[in-house]
């Protein structure tokens, strides 16, 4: 199934995706599909591959997500991880789908908004974050600054972002 058809057919998502337009990011926008990128490969691969023709490839594969990572945001496309190994030694590696993902414009919260911290005992009082719709305060320590902000569990979204001091 092509990513043209992928959306409109129910998916929840479209790993890869490397051919995606902004006509594709804002029809999966529309049907709620998330988009898995898995650029952690091409990062950990390019200047690895002695093939010239493999290189090329994958240059145009990061190029493309270069240009595609800012539509998809602008648009609103839901932006998810996965690392897609290949071969035995890099399994387990999936830090490298993070830090490709902040190569290309993610900022490290959006890269894994997983990785922070939930700040225990507050009670989520603003109407525009409840706690029973999954909304739960986060911290997470980027470079040496803290960053408060609101993660919900449910949905993946995050929201509110303070700098503590």
């Amino acid at each position: 199934m092509d990513k043209r058809s992928a959306a409109p057919a129910g998916v929840d998502s479209v790993e890869h995706g490397h051919g995606a337009d902004r006509q594709n990011l804002e029809m999966m926008k529309a049907k709620g599909v998330y988009w898995v990128p898995t650029m952690g490969y091409y990062f950990n691969e390019v200047e690895r591959t002695n093939s010239p023709q493999a290189r090329k490839y994958m240059e145009g594969v990061l190029q493309r997500a270069r240009q595609n990572i800012p539509i998809a945001r602008e648009v609103g496309v839901k932006i998810a991880n996965g690392f897609d190994p290949s071969n035995a030694e890099a399994h387990g590696r999936n830090a490298l789908e993070i830090i490709a993902m902040t190569k290309l414009g993610l900022s490290p919260l959006e890269a894994d908004p997983t990785a922070g911290q939930q700040i225990q005992n507050i009670q989520m009082k603003d109407p525009r974050w409840p706690a029973n719709q999954g909304s739960v305060k986060m911290r997470q320590n980027i470079n040496g600054i803290e960053i408060h902000y609101v993660r919900n569990v449910n949905t993946g979204a995050v929201a509110d972002f303070k700098f503590a001091q």
